[in-house]
């Protein structure tokens, strides 16, 4: 697949599927495969999708009681 980086560039990367567990709840998505320096990372649809957001002043994980599905 072809992705558009910050700068405007244009590269190409492979993806899969891969199984997450964070904070003992279990949750797939797709993946990227960058470079092999790439440092991993992880979107904001990940953790939203295990009932979780990140607290922007204790920078925590916090569980959150019930999933938006709007």
């Amino acid at each position: 697949m072809r992705y558009e980086l910050a700068d405007g560039s244009k590269v190409s990367f492979q993806f899969g599927i891969a199984e997450f567990k964070v904070m003992g709840r279990i949750t797939s998505g797709r993946v990227i495969f960058g470079p092999d320096d790439s440092e991993p990372l992880s979107g904001v649809t990940i953790l939203e999708s295990v009932a979780l957001r990140v607290n922007p002043v204790t920078k925590k994980l916090e569980k959150f009681a019930s999933s938006r599905l709007k």
